[in-house]
């Protein structure tokens, strides 16, 4: 099986378990993991569908820790292998930024702060410049 088409499946899997959490995160994590130095992985899932899944897990399993937990971990390695990630999360999902944002903030790791202060400051440009002033 090559790489498109695991991803494929995992997205799959993803769609046809929307209410199974521990799938959700899972499938997650293995679908962000498989991004890590492979561009035409990272590609092939935010064309696919990825962020869309991952969100919808998100809005399903908002109580799930394992879903939050996954779903803040990949938006970190996604943003560090494409810097573009958090901007294209906004401009797909309307509630995308606030589905993130809970995720992020149950997290005390430099990435997570980073990519929460990120999406903060897309979301509230104007405030965030008016602070730094």
């Amino acid at each position: 099986m090559t790489n498109a088409n695991f991803l494929s499946t995992i997205l799959k899997v993803m769609h046809a378990f929307p209410y199974h959490a521990v799938v959700q995160a899972s499938c997650t994590m293995t679908a962000a993991n498989l991004c890590i130095g492979n561009n035409f992985n990272l590609n092939t899932l935010l064309r696919d569908g990825f962020v869309s899944l991952m969100l919808n897990a998100l809005r399903l399993h908002h109580l799930s820790w394992e879903v939050k937990s996954a779903s803040a971990q990949a938006v970190c390695l996604l943003r560090a292998l494409d810097p573009t990630f958090l901007q294209r999360i906004i401009k797909q999902e309307t509630d995308g930024a606030v589905l993130l944002e809970r995720a992020l903030s149950g997290f005390e790791t430099s990435l997570a702060r980073r990519a929460l202060e990120e999406l903060n400051i897309q979301l509230h440009p104007r405030i965030f410049r008016a602070s730094q002033a």
